[in-house]
């Protein structure tokens, strides 16, 4: 097995259970065990991937063939990823209670919410972390009680209020384990588009450790799922493709609520994207869902938006560029672009990765601006 075919396996593990749109162009892939150098390169991949509970399953179906002791090895690899999932799960039960008991509204992403709601069992859904919303008026009083609770807030802000007025997320630690404070699904232009007060008004739940836990409605995780897969990596990762595909197979979405939503929050061509990235990394077939957004034709200024996130991730400057352009008003977008260029010396430390005196720090801050804003003009 060479690199190139463990890649098909793992895709293979990724799709198991979906309808196949070339079943043809896997015939004979995972049929013979592989040998060890090639096992220990497929088991990277299914780890890096989260990939092993259905990697499992697919052994178990007579879909990926393996030794025995390959077998035994992958089995002891899912318990100990599922053994992390339940403390994570515990934590989420933890971090919600704490916040439920300060009158803060709270629901659960990705994680535990995806596993519960959409998969068939929850063990073919991993996780590293715990995520959960808040009402942005909520974020600061948040982030307070979790402190109060044990957890270590590590976020370093460009300044002070800069994530609950502009970010996507507070992240914190309690033991060795994160936890993802958002107050939104997505940094850059979607923290503006998406309406997180319709989030919280259009909530489901589902049970977890004897406790009813709110979470996305249907249409929304369905959304977030596109989101993360599309605008999260590039290349797609092949998880969160996976829960797109999932959430659309479990049946709950209302169409109508969904078109609504993503033509409000201009998520219509990342929903389209992820329906093609279904189809060419998962060589699976889209539903009907997936596949109804097919023709969408985004505006120029989402073109831009989602090319941001495309060419260097979430972090980077083209998409605080995109998100100065959609900031409504002038004073927001001054407050924005001085953070960005005058961030504080904790948060210069902490990112141009020097030390030195502060406006050495600034220097070298705004030379990674220059080159980045260079490199777009040149549409490197």
């Amino acid at each position: 097995m060479d690199e190139h075919v463990s890649e098909r396996l793992t895709r293979l593990v990724a799709g198991h259970g979906l309808k196949r749109r070339n079943a043809a162009d896997l015939d004979g892939v995972g049929s013979e065990p592989p040998g060890e150098a090639d096992w220990l390169l497929l088991r990277s991949r299914l780890l890096s991937a989260r990939l092993t509970g259905l990697a499992v399953a697919a052994s178990a179906e007579g879909i990926l063939s393996l030794t025995q002791s390959q077998e035994a090895e992958l089995l002891e690899q899912q318990r100990t990823r599922m053994a992390r999932v339940l403390v994570l799960e515990r934590t989420l039960l933890t971090v919600t209670a704490e916040l439920e008991r300060a009158a803060i509204p709270v629901l659960a992403l990705k994680g535990s919410s995806f596993a519960h709601t959409a998969y068939p069992d929850p063990s073919w859904r991993d996780f590293d972390d715990v995520d959960v919303l808040v009402p942005t008026n909520d974020f600061a009083r948040a982030g307070r009680v979790l402190v109060e609770a044990g957890c270590n807030a590590t976020t370093v802000a460009p300044r002070p209020g800069f994530v609950e007025r502009f970010g996507k997320a507070g992240v914190f630690r309690k033991d060795v384990f994160e936890i993802d404070l958002h107050r939104t699904l997505m940094l850059g232009p979607y923290s503006i588009w998406v309406d997180a007060e319709r989030l919280f008004a259009e909530r489901s739940t589902f049970p977890l450790g004897g406790r009813i836990i709110s979470c996305l409605s249907p249409e929304h995780r369905f959304i977030h799922a596109c989101m993360h897969s599309i605008l999260g990596a590039n290349p797609p990762l092949l998880l969160p493709l996976r829960d797109a595909a999932e959430i659309e197979r479990a049946g709950d979405i209302d169409m109508d609520a969904l078109a609504r939503d993503a033509r409000a929050w201009r998520v219509e061509s990342v929903i389209a994207l992820a329906a093609q990235e279904v189809r060419e990394r998962l060589d699976i077939e889209p539903g009907p869902i997936l596949g109804a957004f097919d023709t969408v034709r985004p505006s120029r200024l989402e073109r831009k938006a989602v090319r941001a996130y495309l060419e260097v991730g979430h972090s980077g400057g083209r998409t605080s560029s995109s998100m100065i352009r959609v900031l409504p008003g002038v004073r927001p977008k001054l407050a924005y672009l001085r953070a960005i260029v005058l961030p504080d010396e904790d948060f210069l430390v902490r990112h141009t990765g020097g030390s030195g005196s502060k406006w050495r720090g600034y220097a070298r801050r705004w030379r990674q601006l220059f080159r980045t804003f260079r490199n777009r003009r040149r549409g490197v």
